[in-house]
This record gives C-alpha cells, sequence and structure tokens, in this order.
C-alpha cells in the first residue's frame, strides 16, 4: 500500500491491495514463521519473515523493493514491484 498510495492516490491504491489480497490470499505470520525467520542468516528479520513463508508455504514469489536483499535461504523467484504485472491476470471491468 505505501509503494502504491503515492502514484495512484489513496483510492486506487486500496483497490489494488484488495485486488493483490484476492488474487494472492494472505498468509499467517505465527510464531512457526517468526522462528524459522529467527533461524535464517539475514539481517533484516522482515526479510526473514518473507523468506521463512516462501519456505513454509507453497508460494510464487516475492515482491519487494529491494530484490537484492533476498539471497540467502530463498527459492523462488524476487521481483520488484513494477514487475507483478507480468504474473498477474488482467483485472476485469
Amino acid at each position: 500500500f505505501y509503494i502504491l498510495r503515492k502514484p495512484l492516490g489513496l483510492s486506487e491504491a486500496k483497490r489494488a491491495i484488495e485486488r493483490c489480497v484476492a488474487i494472492c490470499g494472505l498468509l499467517p505470520i505465527d510464531g512457526v514463521v517468526n522462528q524459522q525467520a529467527l533461524s535464517l542468516p539475514g539481517v533484516d528479520f522482515e526479510d526473514n519473515v518473507q523468506i521463512a513463508c516462501s519456505q513454509l508455504y507453497r508460494i510464487d514469489l516475492i515482491v519487494t523493493r529491494n530484490p537484492n536483499d533476498f539471497t540467502l535461504g530463498v527459492t523462488v523467484p524476487v521481483l520488484n514491484p513494477r514487475d507483478i504485472g507480468n504474473y498477474l491476470p488482467p483485472a476485469s471491468s
């Protein structure tokens, strides 16, 4: 949302997030995920949480503004947000 709000505006950013949630869903961030994240070698805990989710759940990719920060323990593609459109189905009118 933070990334989308400035270029799209509040209303369109909310719609984009709703679309992403409808298409992608949400993963629970629980004790298991946090313990896995703490065991990872990376220095950024929030990045490690995303990597832990990629290891514990069947996800297709990670989207981040800093793809180069995701090198240790990542087994799925890591994309910049500007490239996510290639993976999403077209918006329905």
